[in-house]
């Protein structure tokens, strides 16, 4: 572990700090705004959040680490997690990183099962059915049963049980999760795979072929607006009840920021999802990070 993550682990006792190290290397290469967040945050809030960060990372890679299109090998993984949960909250985890950092942040952070389980198997669904979603409702329903429940664990990892917070989480989770997806796009359009619902691409006259040329339509770039029009619409509904939402739990939240910095971006691009600086990186660096500075100091997301 690096120097500087070593004292932001100090109060984590010597046995697992390899462990929370992984998963800070991990979520650092594969979901750098969560590595970000988390930085900014009180030192002993972070082990647990990159620990659930991490295993979002493990589970959603699942099905690009699979060179073989043989369904039962991504079956194989998805139940190893499956049983490899089950373990860490029997505090007998196999010696994977993410495990080992998962079972430690159980002892002090009332992290639920159920929330795993959703995840675990959205992904296996998505990872198995190749074909797009047939509406936005349905891709709206695996973002809430990923992300929303990925935003669930970070509030239970804070300690918050509020049904206002809750509530906003719900909505951000599936801003987060439609996002994440248009976002994916060009990576997505490589591997022949379409997120963009079957019934806006027949409203728009488009095809998954013309979707897996990586290239903006008119017909792409209108179906891409509807479902960051939802996007925004859950983002709103989140603001939304802020005052509502007890100060602890604001700054598990805080992925609104990316998701406000994404569509203004998007927007901008005249909804171009595949225009590589719009999903890597849709405001400049010192921008993203001076936003979550203010929303921290403000209490606000």
């Amino acid at each position: 572990i690096s120097t500087q993550w070593s004292r932001r682990f100090s109060t984590v006792s010597d046995e697992v700090k390899p462990a929370y190290g992984y998963c800070a290397h991990l979520v650092k290469q594969s979901d750098y705004e969560s590595y970000l967040w988390i930085s900014q945050l009180p030192k002993e809030i972070r082990p647990p959040l990159l620990a659930i960060r991490a295993f979002n990372v493990e589970t959603a890679n699942i099905a690009s680490q699979i060179k073989s299109k043989d369904a039962g090998v991504a079956s194989v993984r998805f139940e190893w997690w499956r049983t490899c949960i089950s373990s860490v909250f029997r505090q007998n985890p196999p010696k994977h990183p993410v495990a080992i950092a998962l079972a430690h942040s159980l002892l002090d952070h009332g992290l639920q099962r159920y929330p795993f389980k959703r995840i675990i198997d959205a992904r296996e669904r998505d990872a198995l059915d190749t074909q797009p979603p047939l509406t936005i409702d349905d891709l709206e329903k695996y973002a809430e049963d990923t992300a929303t429940q990925t935003i669930y664990l970070q509030l239970s990892a804070a300690g918050v049980k509020n049904r206002d917070a809750d509530h906003a989480a719900s909505h951000l989770g599936r801003a987060c999760g439609l996002v994440s997806l248009l976002r994916g796009s060009s990576h997505h359009s490589a591997s022949r795979r379409c997120y963009i619902p079957v019934e806006l691409l027949a409203e728009n006259g488009v095809s998954q072929d013309e979707v897996y040329t990586g290239v903006s339509t008119e017909g792409i770039k209108n179906a891409a607006l509807k479902v960051a029009s939802r996007a925004l619409g859950h983002l709103d509904e989140c603001r939304r009840v802020h005052d509502k939402v007890p100060k602890e739990a604001t700054p598990m939240l805080l992925h609104a920021v990316f998701c406000e910095h994404y569509l203004e971006a998007l927007e901008k691009a005249d909804f171009d999802i595949f225009d590589p600086k719009v999903a890597s990186n849709p405001v400049h660096p010192i921008k993203r990070t001076l936003a979550l500075k203010y929303h921290l100091l403000k209490g606000t997301y």
